[in-house]
Order: C-alpha cells, then structure tokens, then sequence
C-alpha cells in the first residue's frame, strides 16, 4: 500500500509542475522555459537527498508539510523562488557541476 506522504508529495511536487511545464514548452517565451527547468534539477537534488535524509527524519511531526511548503517555495511564480534563489546561491552548482557540464557538453 502507498503511504500517504507520498501521495501528497507527488500531488505537490509533480502534478502541477509537470501542467505548467508542457504550457512553458508549448509557449514562445524561453524565460518560463528556464524557470521550469529550475525546479526540476532542484526537485531531482531533493530526491537523491531525500533518499539518506527521509528514513532519519521521517518521524519528526511537520516533516510532510514542511517538504511540501519547501516544493511550493520552489515552484512559486515570484522573482526569488526556492528554485532560482537554490540555483543562485549554490556554490556547488556553480563551481563544480556547471562547469564540468559546460566543458563536455
């Protein structure tokens, strides 16, 4: 049986995202494009943590709605989203995995 955070996690961060994406793709404007795009390599980061981090911290009461109010931060139609403001700020990304990217690709 399908617990229910996972229900509701999928209903948050997958349903309405993957809607606004294929209008983003189907549009003119390349900007949307680049703000779903975002969120997605934001919501795969937060998958492979959420794999070592989600059994330890599972239990804690407020777990699933802060997970959830985390994905809607990130999916929000505002200037500094959770996604862009992730993006942006992550030294990580920027330093290590853009580069390598940008050099082979």
């Amino acid at each position: 049986m399908v617990e229910k955070g996972v229900v509701i996690r999928s209903a948050v961060g997958l349903i309405y995202p993957i809607y606004r994406s294929v209008l983003a793709v189907m549009s003119e404007d390349t900007d949307d494009d680049m703000i779903w795009l975002r969120y997605w390599v934001v919501l795969g980061i937060l998958s492979l943590v959420e794999l070592v981090v989600d059994p330890m911290v599972d239990y804690f009461p407020g777990y699933l709605l802060a997970k959830c109010a985390f994905l809607i931060w990130c999916m929000a139609p505002m200037a500094n989203h959770g996604a862009n403001l992730i993006l942006s700020q992550c030294l990580l990304f920027h330093q290590i995995i853009f580069p390598l990217f940008k050099k082979h690709y």
